[in-house]
C-alpha cells in the first residue's frame, strides 16, 4: 500500500482504545511501535508522529465513566447550551445534543411533545430551556443495547427531558441563513411532489428522514440496507459530479473556478444535508483533495484519509468509538487496498465489486453489534447499491434541483419516480417474504474477528493477483470462521440457567451443554401498553447474543401478561417445537407445527438427562396466579424449585403433598410479594440461594421487606434482578458457579 500516514492513524486509534493503561505497559507499546516501524524502514518523521499521537491519546483521553451518567440533581433546572448535533424529529419525540455553556458538558436533550416546530433549532444554535436529568438505562441483560455505553461513546454526560414549550433557540447569523435556505428547499419539495416522492428526496438529498414511511425504514434495516437511506460520501461524490458536468456543459466556468466553487459550496451542503457525520467526513476529504490538486501535490489517497482520521480524532476523540466512523473509514480503506481490481472493468462491475467488498468488510462489526447475519442481504446489497447509485440517487438529486419546472413536467417526473420506487419496494417485500434468513451467529469473539479479517486480507490479495483458486480457498475459510463460531456452543460442555431482568415479570432460559436443548420458562410482557418492548430489548437480544435461533421448548406457567405477554412474539421469531402449559391454560388458537401439552401435578418431563417434576396445579383455582405450574428439577448438581406466582396457601399445599421437598435454588414466587414465600415454606424447602425476578423501582413495593428479611434471617443468598440485572448459573456436569450481570 502506498503512503505512510496510515501507520500514524493506526497508532492514534491504538492509543485511543487503550484506556487506563499502566505506564509500564504504555512504555512496552512504544517500544513495539518503534521496533515495528523501524523494521519496516519508516522515516523518523513517521516513527515520531506515530509515537506522539499514541502517547497523546493514551495519556490524555479518558472515556466518560459510568458514574458520570448518574443523576446529579433531580430538580427541574434552566439550561443553556449550543446544539452540536442535527435534531432528530420523530412522531413520538424530538431529540438533539447540546454542549452546556456553563459546565462544558455534552447532554442528550429529548422532548416528547413535538406538536410544534421549534424555531431556530439547528446545529450551532444557542438554546435555552427547562429540563430535568433523566436516568440513563444501562444494559441489564447480556446482549442488550447499552444506552449508557452509547452515550459514553459520544462523550455525552447524561440525558435531559425538556419541556418543548420552554425551548427557545437562536441560530448564529451564518447558520441561520443556511437553515432558512434548507427549510425553503424542503417546503418547495413538499409543494412540488407527492408525499412519497418528497420523503425520498428529503431523505436521500437533505438527510431528513422525518417523513419516510416507518415500514420502509424497518424493511431496509432487516436487509442491512439502512446505509442507502443515510447521506454518505457517495452522495457527496455524485453532487460533485453533477455540479462539474453541469458547469462543463454550460461552458460558463473554468476548471479552476469549479474547484474553488466546490471548496466554498461543499461545507454549505454538509450543513444543508443536516450535518450528518458521514457527510462531514466526506466533505472534509473532498476539500483536502481539492486543495492538494490546487497545490499540484500528489499524495496517496490513503495518506489523505489517514491524515483526516488523525485530525478528526484530535477534534473529537469520541468519534473513534462510533459505528459510523468505524464503518466509513474501514470500508474506504478496504476499497483503496483493492483498487487494482477496478482498473480494467466496466463501471457497472466496479459498483458490484464495491458493494461486495463493502459488505464483506463490515460483516464482523455487524455481527458484533446485532449477533445475526442475513446472507441473502449481501446479494441484495450487490444489486441494490448500483440501482441506488446509478438510478435513484441521481434521480432524487435531479428532482431536488428542478422542482421549479412547470406542474405538468413535475407531475410526469413524480409519477415516473413513483413507479420506479414502488416496483423496487414491492420486489424487496417479495424477497423479504420468501428469502429472509436469520443466521444467528451470536456475540463474535476477538479470535473469530481476527481470523475473519486475516482470511479477508488474504482473499483480497489473491483476488487482486488473479489467483482465483487461492482466493476461493481464502473466501471459503473466511466463511468457515463464522460457521465454526456459530457452532461453538454445540461443542461446549458448559450449560447455563439464566433469569433475565424483564422488569416486573418472569423469563428463565435453560441451555443444555453441547446446545442439546434450549428451554424457556415464561416470556414476560408488559401488563399495560405492551408494544413488545421486553421481547425486543431483553429476550430477543439475549437469545441472539447466545447464538440461539431455536427455542426447543417453551413453558408458560400461567396466563398472566407478566409471564406470557411476549409468548406470541417468541413463537413468531423463533422456531419452537414444544409448548407446555398448565391444564387450565386455554389457547385462543393452536400454533401450527408445535406440539402443545398440558401438565398437571405428578407429571414428569424428561429432556435429555434432566427431569422436571410437576408439583402443581392439581385443580383449578379462582385466582389465575394459583394455577401456576410449579416445577422441581436438578441441573448442574443443584436442585431447583420454580414456583411461578403461587401464594402462601399453595406453597403450604405443595409441602404437605410432597413431604421432604428441599431445594438448593428457590425461584421466589410472585416477585417477592408479601403474599408469597411464607416462613414455614422457606424453612421446609431450605434453599441456599433465592432468585427474585422483580422490576427496578416498581410501584408494587416488590420484593416485600418481610420476604427479604426472612431470606436474610435464614442465611439465604438473594439474587435480585432489580439490583443485579440478569442472574445466571453456569455449570459443567455436577458443578457450577452463580453470576450476576451488573457489578
Amino acid at each position: 500500500m502506498k503512503g505512510t500516514w496510515h501507520y500514524i492513524a493506526v497508532c492514534a486509534l491504538l492509543g485511543l482504545y487503550i484506556d487506563n493503561v499502566r505506564p509500564v505497559m504504555t512504555f512496552l507499546y512504544i517500544i513495539v511501535i518503534v521496533l515495528l516501524l523501524w523494521r519496516l524502514r519508516m522515516s523518523w518523521v513517521i516513527i515520531g508522529g506515530s509515537v506522539s499521537v499514541f502517547c497523546y491519546f493514551a495519556f490524555t483521553f479518558t472515556i466518560v465513566s459510568p458514574s458520570s451518567l448518574e443523576i446529579e440533581d433531580e430538580r427541574i433546572q434552566k439550561w443553556e447550551g449550543r446544539v452540536i448535533s442535527a435534531p432528530i424529529n420523530r412522531k413520538e419525540y424530538l431529540q438533539f445534543n447540546v454542549k452546556d455553556l456553563q459546565k462544558e458538558k455534552k447532554w442528550r436533550v429529548t422532548t416528547f411533545s413535538t406538536s410544534a416546530q421549534i424555531a431556530g433549532l439547528d446545529v450551532g444554535s444557542i438554546c435555552r430551556f427547562t429540563a430535568m436529568q433523566a436516568p440513563v438505562q444501562q444494559a441489564r441483560n447480556p446482549g442488550a443495547f447499552d444506552f449508557g455505553e452509547f452515550l459514553q461513546s459520544k462523550g455525552i454526560s447524561g440525558s435531559l427531558h425538556a419541556d418543548s414549550k420552554s425551548i427557545a433557540c437562536k441560530a448564529t447569523k451564518g447558520i441561520s441563513v443556511i437553515h432558512q435556505f434548507r427549510e425553503f428547499i424542503i417546503v418547495n419539495i413538499q409543494k412540488a411532489y407527492s408525499p412519497s416522492t418528497a420523503s425520498w428526496i428529503m431523505t436521500l438529498v437533505l438527510g431528513n428522514d422525518e417523513w419516510m414511511d416507518e415500514d420502509i425504514v424497518e424493511l431496509f434495516q432487516r436487509w442491512n440496507l439502512s446505509h442507502l437511506l443515510a447521506i454518505s460520501g457517495l452522495h457527496v461524490g455524485l453532487c460533485i459530479t453533477f455540479f462539474t458536468l453541469l458547469s462543463f456543459r454550460t461552458g460558463f466556468l473554468t476548471k479552476e473556478s469549479i474547484r474553488w466553487l466546490l471548496i466554498c459550496l461543499l461545507p454549505l451542503y454538509s450543513i444543508i444535508a443536516g450535518g450528518a457525520p458521514s457527510v462531514v467526513r466526506a466533505v472534509w476529504m473532498a476539500e483536502i483533495i481539492l486543495f492538494m490538486t490546487w497545490l499540484q501535490k500528489r499524495r496517496p489517497v490513503t495518506d489523505i484519509i489517514s491524515f483526516l482520521v488523525v485530525v478528526l480524532l484530535l477534534i473529537d476523540p469520541y468519534l473513534g468509538f462510533q459505528l459510523g466512523f468505524q464503518f466509513s473509514f474501514l470500508v474506504t480503506f478496504a476499497l483503496l487496498l483493492s483498487k487494482q481490481l477496478f482498473t480494467t472493468i466496466s463501471p457497472l462491475r466496479t459498483l458490484l465489486h464495491v458493494s461486495i467488498i463493502s459488505q464483506l468488510t463490515l460483516i464482523p462489526i455487524q455481527v458484533h453489534q446485532f449477533y445475526i447475519l442475513n446472507p441473502v442481504s449481501i446479494v441484495a446489497n450487490v444489486f441494490l447499491v448500483p440501482i441506488f447509485s446509478i438510478i435513484l440517487l441521481p434521480f432524487c438529486i435531479f428532482l431536488a434541483i428542478v422542482n421549479w419546472l412547470p406542474v405538468v413536467v413535475i407531475s410526469v417526473l413524480d409519477q415516473l419516480f413513483t413507479i420506479v420506487i414502488q416496483f423496487l419496494i414491492q420486489c424487496l417485500h417479495i424477497i423479504d417474504q420468501y428469502l429472509y434468513i436469520d443466521w444467528v451467529i451470536g456475540e463474535i469473539s476477538l479470535l473469530s474477528g481476527v481470523g475473519y479479517y486475516s482470511m479477508f486480507f488474504i482473499f483480497m490479495y489473491m483476488w487482486e493477483q488473479q489467483k482465483n483458486v487461492k482466493a476461493f480457498i481464502a473466501s471459503t475459510t473466511m466463511v468457515s470462521v463464522l460457521i465454526v463460531h456459530s457452532l461453538f456452543p454445540y461443542f461446549s460442555p458448559v450449560g447455563r440457567v439464566t433469569m433475565l431482568d424483564v422488569g416486573q415479570g418472569d423469563t428463565i432460559i435453560i441451555e443444555w451443554p453441547y446446545r442439546k436443548h434450549v428451554l424457556m420458562i415464561d416470556a414476560a410482557g408488559k401488563t399495560f401498553n405492551d408494544n413488545g418492548e421486553i421481547f425486543t430489548y431483553a429476550i430477543k437480544p439475549y437469545l441472539h447474543s447466545r447464538g440461539i435461533g431455536n427455542v426447543n421448548t417453551l413453558i408458560l406457567t400461567h396466563k398472566d401478561r407478566d409471564h406470557m405477554g411476549s409468548a406470541e412474539l417468541v413463537l413468531d421469531h423463533f422456531h419452537v417445537e414444544t409448548l407446555l402449559l398448565n391444564p387450565f391454560y386455554q389457547l385462543d388458537s393452536t400454533p401450527e407445527d408445535i406440539d402443545v401439552k398440558n401438565l398437571q401435578t405428578g407429571d414428569t418431563v424428561t429432556i435429555e438427562n434432566i427431569t422436571f417434576v410437576v408439583l402443581h396445579p392439581k385443580r383449578e383455582a379462582k385466582e389465575k396466579n394459583e394455577n401456576s405450574l410449579v416445577l422441581s428439577t436438578s441441573i448442574g448438581g443443584k436442585s431447583w424449585l420454580l414456583t411461578g406466582d403461587i401464594g402462601k396457601e399453595t406453597e403450604l399445599e405443595i409441602v404437605q403433598q410432597f413431604p421432604g421437598l428441599t431445594t438448593d435454588v428457590l425461584k421466589v414466587s410472585h416477585h417477592g410479594s408479601r403474599f408469597s414465600t411464607s416462613d414455614s415454606f422457606v424453612k421446609e424447602v431450605n434453599p441456599s440461594v433465592a432468585w427474585i425476578s422483580v422490576g427496578e423501582k416498581n410501584t408494587y413495593g416488590h420484593p416485600a421487606k418481610e420476604v427479604i428479611d426472612l431470606l436474610a434471617g435464614e442465611g439465604i443468598y438473594a439474587m435480585r434482578t432489580d439490583l443485579h440485572g440478569a442472574v445466571y448459573y453456569e455449570f459443567k456436569e455436577k458443578t457450577g458457579t452463580f453470576f450476576q450481570y451488573l457489578p
